[in-house]
């Protein structure tokens, strides 16, 4: 407890400046991912479902992928980048499965058109 303490008050404001808010409200949803079982499960009072968070910004270095960074910490994969936006479907319903009612981060989302 001590330590989240000292992260949200002390850390990231000086890390992120700026941009403190945006950093925060992805180091949020991860902390409501850890309760995705209790939320699918209507146990929250706000409808069934798990909240979908998409983090972004035009500009670069905004601190997007540092924030997911932190985000994979708080939830024990300190040594895991985010996942690679344009990886295969089949490999991202892996990592689903794998980290199971925990909050998945994807950086770099390659949006695909398709024309028919």
């Amino acid at each position: 407890y001590i330590i989240g303490v000292n992260f949200w008050t002390q850390i990231m404001p000086r890390f992120f400046l700026n941009n403190k808010m945006a950093a925060k409200a992805v180091f949020a949803l991860g902390v409501a991912g850890l309760y995705a079982g209790q939320i699918w499960e209507g146990g929250t009072g706000f409808g069934h479902g798990m909240p979908f968070g998409w983090i972004y910004s035009k500009e670069p270095n905004s601190g997007k992928t540092e924030a997911m960074l932190a985000l994979n910490s708080m939830l024990g994969f300190n040594s895991r980048s985010p996942w690679a936006g344009d990886c295969t479907k089949s490999a991202m319903f892996e990592r689903f499965w794998q980290q199971t009612d925990l909050t998945v981060c994807v950086d770099d989302v390659v949006v695909s058109f398709f024309v028919l």
